[in-house]
């Protein structure tokens, strides 16, 4: 059911040391990933997995990622800092005066299909609200057990706070982050959170309509407003060829700002892991 995306392990890497360095987790019921990096912030592994929703349900995403948990010797390592994100569609935004942690299951009352929720929050001050967000209770139990000291939150929180910095407090535009056929997009203007929200799609037109109702909702001139691109997508894919036709000012993400890939590496484009950066922010 996983299959492995991407696998770097640098030969300067001693799991012996895996003390002095902090490690970066992403984990949904699409895929995991995880970044070693040292005290200076220079990558030494990264990999990542995808996990075929139309498996065998019986080896759900949570089997897979105990299996990756129990076979990959660097994550069974004590580090000096952990931080993982949970990754799902079922996330609300709440203004924070009417904000009621106590509350939390009532957000979703409406909102999540059948099955085994817990339920978790973070504030956003940035924009004066709390993020309100529902993962798989075995999902949520099995890296809650793996990381009991780690630093957790929903993957929506950084991609929000990356956003900002990377349209800026003083611009307009759109930001769309894709991962294993779901795509999070953010609208900012001049600081202001105009919309925030995930869509499924299996092609490149269903991306394409969710973008332009995102612009149009949102009053915002393709024309004129940018697009930033992160995540997994590539200059040549027929993804980035469709939105090529239809937004004027199309930009990938820039190169991370607490990470390093080593010098004598040939690393990915600068996008393509920006989950697993924004971690740290």
């Amino acid at each position: 059911m996983d299959k492995r995306s991407f696998e770097y392990t640098d030969s300067r890497l001693e799991t012996g040391a895996a003390a002095l360095y902090e490690l970066n987790v992403v984990a949904g019921t699409d895929g995991f990933s995880f970044l070693a990096a040292d005290p200076t912030g220079t990558i030494l592994s990264l990999k990542s997995w995808h996990f075929d929703p139309y498996e065998d349900p019986a080896q759900g995403p949570s089997s897979a990622i105990l299996r990756i948990l129990d076979e990959e010797p660097l994550l069974n390592a004590v580090f000096s800092h952990v931080r993982y994100a949970v990754f799902g569609t079922e996330t609300t935004l709440v203004p924070r005066r009417l904000f009621n942690h106590d509350e939390l299951p009532a957000y979703f009352r409406l909102l999540l299909p059948p099955g085994n929720f817990e339920f978790g929050h973070s504030a956003l001050p940035d924009f004066d609200c709390y993020l309100a967000y529902a993962v798989e209770q075995e999902l949520a139990s099995v890296l809650r057990q793996r990381f009991p000291a780690a630093q957790s939150l929903h993957l929506a929180a950084p991609v929000l706070s990356r956003a900002l910095q990377i349209i800026g407090f003083d611009s307009t535009g759109v930001m769309a982050n894709l991962r294993h056929g779901v795509v999070q997009i953010v609208a900012l203007e001049r600081g202001n959170l105009l919309f925030y929200n995930t869509f499924k799609f299996d092609t490149a037109s269903d991306l394409l309509y969710f973008v332009l109702l995102v612009y149009d909702q949102c009053r915002l001139n393709p024309d004129q407003m940018p697009l930033y691109l992160a995540g997994e997508l590539l200059p040549d894919s027929e993804i980035y060829k469709v939105l090529y036709r239809y937004i004027r000012h199309l930009n990938f993400v820039g190169p991370p700002l607490n990470y390093f890939w080593p010098h004598d590496v040939a690393a990915p484009p600068d996008h393509l892991f920006f989950d697993l950066y924004s971690l740290k922010f």
